[in-house]
């Protein structure tokens, strides 16, 4: 297809408008989930996440408690655990900008988020799995699941903010829209808690509600990327309109210096 024909075409206002759109839902809903970890805490202690961590004994009677009663540590050694999963989870966001960077610079956006889609994706389908296992859940797949959730979210960040770079004016929207939801996305284990607390819903139910939206909007989100050869393209032409621009400017400029010395 020609990129300035139908109505989804890059060049298109609606397939813009529509970036803008997804750029933001995508980011809010798999970008810094992360740094809201603290908020899904009385769901994994509920659940009986790191029990084992705490001694035999002090474990079972932990366990035997309601579940009302449950939302709260056992014991120093599981909020320990707790507190690690959490730095690891929040120094592999930190740290892995710089490769999806390095990533889009050589294989384009597409790419980048393909990487960062899979992994929110697996991070999604571990906790949901984990969780549906009830007292035999595994210690470990926390340990994955989390992680792999932290690490998508700078993946998915970065390769929405190219929208900005391929459609220079809508950039001042762009990328304070993908910023605020990247800050916003730490309310979504918020949520999670209250519709865990409030509700009652199983936090596997939970999770896998929220892998379907992410796969739905993921997908549509991706979709909307161009490729490494149509970014390039795409800034070219931008470059070509800019000098043509300015060579018009100029020329403006110039009939306007001459006009005096004519009329003279």
């Amino acid at each position: 297809m020609p990129m300035d024909s139908g109505c989804l075409a890059p060049s298109s206002k609606a397939r813009q408008w529509l970036s803008v759109v997804m750029s933001g839902v995508a980011v809010f809903t798999m970008g810094g989930l992360c740094f809201g970890f603290d908020s899904i805490y009385p769901i994994l202690y509920s659940g009986g996440a790191f029990l084992d961590y705490c001694p035999a004994e002090q474990a079972e009677q932990c366990a035997a408690r309601p579940i009302e009663t449950r939302q709260t540590k056992c014991c120093d050694d599981q909020l320990s655990a707790f507190v690690k999963l959490t730095s690891v989870s929040l120094f592999g966001a930190d740290g892995v900008a710089v490769v999806y960077g390095e990533l889009i610079d050589r294989a384009g956006p597409r790419w980048c988020m393909s990487i960062a889609l899979v992994l929110a994706w697996l991070g999604l389908g571990l906790v949901s799995f984990n969780a549906s296992l009830g007292g035999a859940q595994r210690d470990w797949m926390w340990n994955v699941a989390f992680p792999l959730i932290g690490n998508a979210g700078p993946g998915i960040f970065m390769s929405v903010l190219s929208f900005g770079e391929v459609y220079p004016h809508l950039g001042p929207t762009i990328t304070p829209l993908a910023a605020s939801m990247f800050d916003g996305s730490a309310f979504v284990f918020l949520l999670w808690k209250v519709l865990f607390q409030t509700l009652h819903v199983p936090l596997s139910l939970i999770a896998s509600f929220w892998l379907v939206l992410a796969v739905c909007l993921g997908c549509l989100t991706w979709s909307l990327l161009l490729s490494r050869s149509q970014t390039e393209r795409m800034r070219a032409e931008h470059a070509q309109q800019a000098e043509h621009e300015v060579r018009t400017m100029e020329a403006i400029v110039d009939d306007t210096a001459r006009r005096p010395a004519a009329g003279g």
